[in-house]
């Protein structure tokens, strides 16, 4: 092989290189419009457990009245005393 025909064969499989960067760049682009201006979804995005359940993310919606006393389903505790070193002592810990 000589020079001409290395150099036409780098040239060659540099072009065949360019036109499957340009191919897939296309399909980027077109999926890319495909998913976020054509295909309509109600705009809710869900993660789903290996057991099948969904998983939810962000700010849960408000609740109703909890039967437990000093909190809610939120484990949210609201202490009516506060803990420090004079009385730590008390906790028996």
């Amino acid at each position: 092989m000589d020079t001409e025909e290395k150099i036409s064969a780098v040239v060659w499989i540099s072009i065949a290189m360019l036109m499957v960067v340009q191919v897939l760049l296309v399909v980027f682009v077109v999926g890319f419009i495909l998913g976020h201006y054509v295909i309509k979804e109600d705009g809710k995005t869900v993660e789903v457990a290996p057991n099948g359940e969904e998983i939810s993310y962000g700010t849960p919606a408000p609740m109703k009245s909890w039967s437990k006393p000093n909190g809610d389903q939120y484990n949210h505790r609201v202490a009516n005393s506060e803990i420090d070193s004079s009385n730590v002592h008390e906790l028996g810990v």
